[in-house]
């Protein structure tokens, strides 16, 4: 036999396996029981009202609270008022209840109630039952006992998910588009491999961790081999593996090569501009306190020796003149 479950995301009621397996229940009583127990906390309708909305009819209802009441799970009192009318108290729980247990719900008094009741499951050894209160009014502290042992036929349950204030958060140092994409990437592979169903909530809380892996440079499609190469035959809970092989084959991060010197900045506190005819500023370092650069001291050595050579040949003409 195979089976596809997809955990309800809101309006849903948990309900005990002992009573979708009751031997002793009809349909009609536990579909009975099943919408009395999926009632909201304000509700307040008798059991008829509720059989009614349920499509049971009036034969069938009176047969299937007769069941109810006689495996535990349905009580009722009829009392008189101080004004001489009578009422009627209802009382459903989720696990059968004996009259004393229901009457001490009843009254407020759940705190007492120290031992189990001595009545056979449904299903299983006889062991620590859990007491529970009346739907319709949930405010009384849980004074529970310890749980039954887990009933073989039952699948495990799957970890409780974390409170919204505890849930980790994404790495301020992530980008917001690599986190979408491995959102993506996550809900790709729930699509493509039924045993790796994810909700949506757990696609969010997954999201950051496949991120990391785009981060340190791996690609999507070797991303997706990871998570769905010699995955077991059965997986209890998609989310739990994929954090698991998320968290366990992280590649380690690539090494960061040393920052480069950066190069010398120039010193231009000790230049001066030149004096000399450029077209443009020219700054240069001097030696001493001399107004221009090598190249203009340069050109004017130059044109003074020139000078000098031309005032040497017009004194020797003088003097071969005057010779």
């Amino acid at each position: 036999m195979m089976r596809h479950v997809s955990a309800p995301l809101r309006r849903f009621t948990q309900v005990p396996n002992d009573i979708i397996r009751h031997p002793n229940l009809s349909s009609d009583a536990v579909r009975l029981l099943l919408w009395l127990l999926s009632l909201a906390d304000t509700a307040d309708i008798s059991f008829s009202e509720a059989a009614r909305r349920a499509g049971i009819k009036n034969g069938a209802f009176q047969r299937a609270k007769a069941q109810l009441k006689e495996a535990g799970y349905a009580h009722e009192w009829r009392r008189q008022g101080a004004d001489g009318r009578w009422v009627t108290t209802q009382l459903v729980a989720g696990v059968p209840l004996s009259a004393e247990e229901a009457r001490a719900v009843r009254d407020g008094e759940a705190a007492a109630l120290v031992a189990p009741s001595t009545r056979e499951p449904a299903v299983g050894e006889p062991g620590p039952r859990v007491v529970g209160g009346h739907p319709m009014d949930n405010t009384g502290s849980n004074t529970s006992l310890p749980p039954a042992p887990p009933d073989p036929l039952d699948p495990p349950e799957p970890p409780p998910p974390a409170p919204p204030g505890l849930r980790p958060e994404p790495p301020p140092y992530l980008p917001a588009q690599l986190v979408e994409h491995g959102a993506l990437i996550l809900a790709s592979v729930s699509h493509s491999e039924r045993r790796l169903r994810l909700t949506g909530r757990e696609v969010k809380e997954l999201a950051p961790l496949a991120a990391e892996w785009l981060l340190r440079g791996v690609k999507a499609p070797e991303l997706r081999d990871e998570l769905r190469a010699g995955l077991p035959e059965r997986i209890h809970h998609a989310a739990a593996l994929l954090r698991n092989r998320l968290v366990r084959k992280l590649p380690e991060a690539p090494a960061i090569p040393p920052p480069r010197p950066a190069p010398p900045r120039p010193k231009v506190s000790d230049m001066r501009e030149c004096r000399g005819d450029h077209t443009q500023p020219f700054l240069f370092r001097p030696v001493g306190d001399e107004p221009w650069c090598p190249e203009c001291r340069m050109e004017r050595a130059h044109a003074g020796a020139a000078q000098a050579a031309v005032r040497g040949a017009a004194a020797v003409r003088a003097a071969l003149r005057a010779t």
